[in-house]
């Protein structure tokens, strides 16, 4: 409870950007039980590493990353999607 007001005052501080502010809305959509990602963030999540090898050998944006299955969509919001990088779907 007490991380959901410190998000909440976060967020109304200003001090996120645009980019991040849709990150956290989108991994709130995405959280399951305790605070997990949920299945459908995971595979999103594995779908793009398969499309971007490179991604997914990352440190911290990649499959065996500190940042999890949250991890390829940070990626994504950070770098991929201005890469033109797709996400959360397979590609040929």
């Amino acid at each position: 409870m007490s991380l959901i007001i410190f998000c909440v005052g976060i967020w109304q501080t200003g001090l996120l950007s645009g980019s991040q502010r849709s990150s956290m809305a989108f991994t709130a959509e995405f959280k399951g039980e305790e605070g997990l990602p949920n299945r459908a963030l995971c595979d999103s999540a594995q779908k793009y590493w398969n499309a971007y090898p490179d991604v997914a050998q990352d440190a911290f944006f990649g499959l065996h990353g500190t940042a999890g299955c949250q991890g390829a969509y940070e990626h994504w919001t950070r770098h991929g999607r201005q890469e033109g990088r797709v996400w959360g779907v397979t590609l040929p």
